[in-house]
């Protein structure tokens, strides 16, 4: 590929984003990638350059709704997002959602010119957190060399690097606990930003506790009283932070229980995976249970929504 084609197809990948270099004429821009369900994982290397919002023209609606996790391997990124800038070097970790990415110059390290980042790419909704919740995180640099941070970089590479040694199975469970590792991480982040937390420590706890259930959602024994004991509360304290949900502890477990078993249903890589099996993956242990609650909650079983899921054109 000539260096003005790398140019156009990496410019198109970018719907509703201006791509501009110093260097057209020897533009580089490759990478690995791996689709692991709804997550995207990739490690892209690209001639410095900078990249902004198109005001007019240009159809970007799909990036509107993701949200990006960047880590630079090799130079730097400075971002603005929203009235936020940042400057993001090897060893942190930057999040943003694309509607409000204004624009990002990249360039390159000291050792080699070009800009290389580990990146991974979601949607927003697979994330239980709303945009208050985020805004204290969003278009900030947060160091990801311990703890979360460190487990996320490395998770991400080692996916990456491995990528054409996963099946299809493998790719979309792997996306399952990527996103629950990137809950637990923004949890994490939310509660130790430098603002006050949306609605005060109470808030900040309840979060905590919800990136816990995402993680531990497979496990059958999960249980208020074994929340509570992970977050040194009481039982009776844990079902008062819910007080501001629609739902209860319980409900609220089961429901992120029954998205995930849909999402496997609908699944082509699970397809020869019985019923009560996927069932099992999400923590119900009796199959009627599952199927009677899922009737419930999406208004046909489980057996019917998967023909039909798998069976649908589109």
């Amino acid at each position: 590929m000539t260096a003005g084609a790398s140019f156009d197809l990496f410019e198109n990948h970018l719907a509703g984003l201006e791509v501009t270099t110093a260097h057209d004429r020897a533009f580089q821009a490759g990478g690995r990638e791996a689709d692991l369900g709804a997550v995207q994982v990739a490690v892209k290397s690209v001639s410095p350059m900078t990249v902004r919002r198109r005001r007019t023209g240009g159809d970007g609606a799909w990036h509107d709704e993701q949200y990006q996790i960047v880590m630079p391997v090799h130079g730097t990124i400075t971002a603005t997002w929203g009235a936020r800038d940042a400057k993001v070097t090897p060893g942190e970790v930057y999040a943003h959602d694309m509607a409000r990415l204004e624009g990002c110059a990249m360039t390159g390290s000291a050792e080699r010119e070009e800009f290389e980042m580990l990146l991974l790419a979601f949607p927003r909704s697979l994330l239980p957190f709303g945009a208050a919740d985020l805004d204290g995180v969003l278009g900030r640099s947060v160091r990801g060399t311990s703890g979360l941070g460190a487990v996320l970089r490395n998770f991400t590479a080692t996916l990456a690097d491995r990528r054409n040694a996963l099946g299809s199975a493998d790719r979309s469970r792997l996306g399952v606990a990527l996103v629950d590792l990137v809950t637990a991480f923004l949890a994490a982040e939310i509660e130790e930003s430098s603002g006050p937390c949306p609605g005060g420590p109470r808030h900040g706890l309840a979060l905590r506790v919800q990136a816990y259930i995402l993680t531990h959602l497979r496990d059958p024994g999960l249980s208020p009283r074994e929340i509570a004991a992970a977050h040194h509360i009481s039982v009776s304290y844990l079902h008062r932070l819910f007080q501001g949900q629609s739902e209860t502890v319980a409900a609220w477990i089961k429901g992120r229980r029954l998205e995930r078993a849909r999402r496997d249903l609908a699944d082509p890589a699970f397809r020869a995976l019985p019923i009560h099996a996927v069932a099992a993956r999400w923590g119900f242990v009796h199959p009627a249970d599952f199927s009677r609650s899922f009737r419930t909650a999406y208004g046909m079983t489980p057996s019917d929504f998967r023909h039909h899921a798998l069976t649908t054109p589109g």
